[in-house]
């Protein structure tokens, strides 16, 4: 988010250079990673649309400029795209919701609030195939969310903003009434139909895993690095598989806890034929779901060579994920070939992966007009600034516009607000069409009457 502050003397502190980050008048609180919080009373109620920290401030110099500061705040996303997975165990039988918890509480910097719905599925093996030195926060949440074909978003709401929030896939078709709605009260809208968003052809990836039967060796340390007395070393090994040592990286489970002389040895010499100083030799292992992390240290009196340390566990493949293709031949016929792929790189269920190309070529396969977005000013009415301040991502709207002959209820994904100086509110909503959620679940009244209230899906 961005926004801008009064760098000159009408400023509330009446001093040139009050949100200069180098200024000797620098107010408080005006940091790099400073807590911000746009924060909106109305009708009685305060909505936190933002919660995040200040990522950048750029004060406009110069004696005849405008004398004020850029600054951009970002969300705790920001922070989830920029911190690496470290040491995180393999999810075993856990569901999205769950290794996202398991995610948030690893990190020092975690989301105000969290709104977490319970998943859908288990998945027999999870967050195997994230790599700690690579992989964010981020991309997990994007994966458990694609393996749930569920929403992660960080939304507003009247306690404290900035709550993380899963959305199982069972949360937009169980919505079938509109919170808010648009009755040409738009100023702009992006409606589009052509032929790039059809797809013909969906290819939805399934992985189900391989597992070891018995611990095998997952790591060993190629080189025989010296470790001065006293002194102590961190090591980092990543798991691969024994077949193929080194070149394919895998996930690890039910690691042992390192045994001296079988996992780990000292000598003298590098190349093993000095002494045997293993027993001035310690070795703690921190195991994770695809690396491990050694605190190794030389309690003897002469330096020593690490001539074996190795790791030994249970190893989880991802070596044959399987796809499950559908097609649409009147369709082909009609728009030519388009191929619309889908991973789901935590689902192991084919079934579910046949289901969901089900779905996902049911609702890609015919033109339709998209609204990509919809943009409106709020004070033109108390409705509407009600609608702007209480709808957050994964709400279902109604928008009616006469010249486009739209009438039709979507989904929001996402939501702007621009804020003048005269305090003009305009919003905009990022929209997904909600006939895209009326998938079947089973045995459920107003869910499953094919045709009526739902299409075939997962």
């Amino acid at each position: 988010r961005r926004f801008q502050r009064d760098n000159g003397t009408k400023n509330s502190g009446g001093l040139l250079g009050y949100y200069s980050p180098d200024h000797a008048k620098l107010r408080s609180g005006c940091a790099i990673g400073d807590l911000v919080r746009l924060s909106i009373a109305y009708s009685g109620s305060t909505f936190y649309k933002f919660v995040g920290s200040l990522n950048s401030i750029e004060p406009f110099p110069g004696k005849f400029r405008d004398r004020y500061t850029d600054c951009v705040a970002v969300d705790w996303l920001d922070e989830a795209a920029s911190r690496k997975i470290r040491l995180e165990e393999v999810g075993i039988n856990q569901r999205a919701d769950q290794n996202i918890a398991t995610m948030v509480d690893s990190m020092v910097k975690k989301p105000s609030a969290s709104s977490l719905a319970a998943g859908q599925d288990t998945f027999p093996y999870s967050m195997d195939t994230s790599r700690d030195e690579a992989t964010t926060i981020y991309r997990e949440l994007v994966k458990n969310a694609n393996s749930e074909l569920g929403y992660v978003h960080v939304d507003g709401d009247t306690a404290t903003g900035g709550v993380l929030t899963l959305e199982d896939r069972h949360a937009r078709p169980k919505t079938t009434t509109s919170s808010a709605s648009l009755n040409d009260t738009m100023i702009s809208m992006r409606a589009t139909r052509e032929r790039d968003s059809v797809f013909h052809i969906v290819r939805v990836t399934t992985h189900p895993r391989e597992v070891d039967i018995a611990a095998s060796i997952l790591f060993t340390l190629q080189s025989a690095p010296g470790v001065n007395s006293g002194a102590s070393q961190i090591i980092y090994g990543r798991y691969t598989d024994p077949a193929q040592r080194g070149s394919i990286r895998i996930g690890g489970a039910s690691m042992v806890t390192p045994a001296s002389t079988t996992d780990y040895t000292m000598n003298s010499a590098c190349d093993g034929t000095g002494t045997n100083l293993t027993a001035n030799f310690t070795v703690a292992a921190s195991y994770g779901g695809n690396s491990v992390r050694y605190s190794v240290a030389n309690t003897g009196g002469t330096l020593g060579y690490i001539t074996l340390l190795q790791a030994r566990g249970i190893g989880i493949y991802d070596k044959e994920p399987t796809l499950s293709e559908l097609q649409d031949i009147p369709s082909q016929n009609s728009y030519g070939e388009s191929l619309l792929g889908f991973d789901m790189p935590y689902q192991s269920s084919l079934l579910v992966g046949d289901d969901a190309a089900n779905f996902l070529l049911s609702t890609n396969k015919d033109p339709s007009t998209l609204v990509d977005e919809v943009t409106f000013i709020a004070n033109e009415s108390d409705a509407q600034m009600k609608a702007g301040l209480r709808t957050e991502p994964g709400d279902r709207v109604a928008i009616t516009e006469t010249v486009t002959g739209i009438t039709r209820n979507f989904f929001v994904n996402g939501c702007d607000i621009e804020v003048s100086k005269e305090k003009i509110f305009t919003f905009t909503w990022k929209l997904v069409p909600a006939e895209a959620a009326a998938y079947w679940i089973l045995g459920v009244v107003g869910y499953s009457e094919l045709d009526t209230t739902t299409r075939l899906g997962y």
